[in-house]
């Protein structure tokens, strides 16, 4: 009996060891090796240990790519938590077509990130871009401006995954008995009340929740961000936009040095498990339980 369950997950497991497991193992052996694309895929490479990151550690660029992804997802994160809770609000009332509504605050989740960049990047176009024709601005280049470029990139990530947390939050909020938000209106709590002493503590799980998917990534962006980034500025205005993604990617496969790439790639993910695990200490100091 017990050959057969293993029999019936081993599917699964097969497909996420060759889908995630050997491409992981893989990236963390060339991380220590000299590997370089311009040399021949079976030539000799050698190990040369913490190298790699040691040169990455010490590059100026890297700190640019960190400070910048540090930034951007704080700052996303909270608007998208912010933005979905205030949507979630909104359309807990009863009100014509809320069915039809709600599924149309999911379309640009559903999107791909690329096509979303690539989309608002024609919309801001400096001489085709329909924004600038109907704003006077023909000539104006947003993305490339030291200010507004990141700041663009950032709201692109807010718009594609603020309705992940619309739809968590909305969710939560399903769940809360009726009866609460009735006593409340009889003890004639305001709005305000109700949000402060019966929505927000009895969604700290899903907030929680929410900044924790939101900030590793899963699904994309967060500390993974790379695809807004590559369709919209490619870095620009100079490094202001660097992500570890999209410097991973550039010191891989633009300068050919797999190994830096590779090693970047490792440091992200120790910084992604790094802040998951101080979300959940977070969480379980203010009483919340993800685990």
């Amino acid at each position: 009996m017990s050959i057969k369950r293993y029999c019936l997950v081993m599917p699964a497991v097969v497909i996420l060891a060759l889908g995630t497991l050997i491409p992981f193992l893989f990236g963390l052996v060339i991380s220590f090796s000299k590997w370089d694309l311009r040399t021949p895929v079976f030539s000799e490479h050698p190990f040369i240990g913490l190298s790699n990151y040691i040169a990455v550690l010490l590059d100026p660029f890297f700190h640019t790519a960190l400070q910048f992804t540090i930034i951007f997802v704080i700052v996303a994160v909270s608007l998208e938590v912010l933005i979905g809770l205030g949507l979630a609000v909104l359309y807990d009332k009863d009100f014509p077509l809320k069915g039809l509504v709600i599924t149309s605050i999911t379309i640009p989740m559903l999107l791909p990130p690329l096509l979303t960049g690539l989309s608002w990047k024609m919309l801001l176009h400096p001489n085709l871009g329909l924004i600038n024709y109907y704003l006077g601005l023909l000539g104006f280049d947003w993305m490339y401006h030291p200010i507004i470029g990141p700041l663009i990139v950032i709201l692109l990530e807010v718009w594609s995954w603020t309705p992940f947390s619309f739809l968590l939050l909305y969710a939560g909020l399903q769940a809360i008995p009726k009866e609460i938000f009735e006593v409340a209106s009889i003890d004639g709590a305001s709005e305000w009340q109700r949000l402060r002493y019966i929505i927000l503590p009895m969604l700290r799980n899903y907030i929680m929740l929410v900044v924790l998917f939101r900030t590793v990534g899963i699904g994309g962006g967060g500390l993974k961000v790379f695809d807004i980034i590559q369709a919209t500025t490619k870095g620009g205005p100079g490094t202001l936009t660097y992500s570890l993604t999209m410097y991973s990617w550039l010191r891989g496969f633009y300068f050919g040095n797999l190994g830096e790439g590779a090693a970047i790639s490792i440091i992200t993910l120790i910084i992604a498990i790094f802040c998951g695990e101080l979300i959940l200490r977070i969480g379980k100091k203010l009483g919340v339980s993800l685990v």
